[in-house]
């Protein structure tokens, strides 16, 4: 496992499992651009620390696992990915201190009918007090892909604020019908919510992760 001490704002194209680490007191961002991979990836995250990441995928599978290790550590975990096959994404999160707080948010298009899923594990221990636990997750199918989304809150202490919420469908029809009653046609419609749908900074990926937007116009 490679091991990678993020010093400064990263982009890592993986290509092999990873153990990432951010040292106390230290905010990092990260953008993580993968596709048809199957990796392993450990954070974690010490006393004070701050991670953003912000993870791309293209046919991908991953097993996450991220650990908030220090009281104040906390993780943005966006993860945007399209798939054609059958993949999975698994992520683990641990509140092994208090006031520790996580926010991670899936979405993924699911562009065939193949199956696609999504199982969030986020464990607050019982010593792990005034801790913040939510997770969004949503997966639209294009087609008639076998979707799964497991939102899992394992939570041994009574001093915690949880949520987490899960969609799996379309597209809403008044939002395409609003689109085109502006004079888009469908396929610009659709690539529209897809991209606002899967992508935080256009510019931003065109750089890092150009793959990325050009498959999601394709589809």
């Amino acid at each position: 496992m490679n091991k990678i001490v993020l010093d400064k704002e990263e982009v890592i194209v993986v290509d092999e499992d990873l153990d990432v680490v951010v040292s106390s007191g230290m905010v990092r961002e990260v953008y993580l651009c993968a596709q048809n991979k199957n990796v392993s990836i450990n954070y974690q995250v010490a006393k004070d620390a701050h991670l953003v990441v912000h993870h791309y995928s293209i046919d991908s599978s991953f097993q996450i696992s991220i650990h908030l290790d220090g009281e104040n550590a906390s993780v943005q975990y966006f993860y945007s990915t399209i798939n054609e096959e059958n993949h999975d994404f698994h992520l683990e999160l641990f509140h092994n201190a208090s006031k520790t707080e996580s926010d991670v948010v899936c979405h993924g298009v699911n562009a065939k009918d193949q199956s696609l899923l999504f199982d969030i594990y986020p464990y607050v221990l019982k010593q792990s007090k005034l801790c913040v636990c939510n997770q969004e997750n949503s997966i639209i199918n294009l087609s008639e892909g076998q979707s799964v989304i497991r939102p899992n809150l394992l939570i041994d202490c009574y001093d915690v604020i949880s949520s987490h919420s899960a969609y799996i469908g379309s597209f809403r029809d008044d939002f395409v019908f609003y689109l085109m009653s502006r004079g888009l046609s469908r396929e610009a419609s659709y690539e529209i919510l897809m991209k606002s749908f899967l992508v935080r900074d256009v510019v931003k990926l065109e750089k890092v992760f150009p793959k990325f937007l050009e498959k999601l116009k394709k589809l």
